[in-house]
């Protein structure tokens, strides 16, 4: 299994926003993205000058529906892909 290092939010801001999610929306300290099509939202903690830990950055991916070799993997990032019963899986991007 590979091992992630903490991000920083806006990181993981922008490959959430890379697999489909929308937002970020406001909710406190937190900020929640969500999916247009599965309707799953996904709560981002936003605390100054901190990177995301390991153990909240496996739950966000899980959350996401990304297993954790996709999610370290930087350049292959994983998309939803539009199938005959709306999002029909992961794919990758190519």
């Amino acid at each position: 299994m590979p091992k992630l290092n903490p991000a920083p939010p806006a990181e993981v801001i922008r490959k959430l926003r890379r697999l489909g999610f929308e937002g970020p929306f406001a909710g406190g300290r937190h900020l929640v993205m969500r999916h247009p099509h599965t309707r799953v939202k996904i709560s981002i903690p936003m605390h100054p000058g901190r990177d995301i830990p390991r153990g909240t950055l496996r739950a966000i991916l899980r959350a996401a529906g990304v297993t954790i070799e996709e999610g370290a993997n930087y350049k292959g990032l994983p998309v939803y892909r539009e199938g005959e019963g709306g999002v029909a899986r992961l794919g990758r991007a190519g």
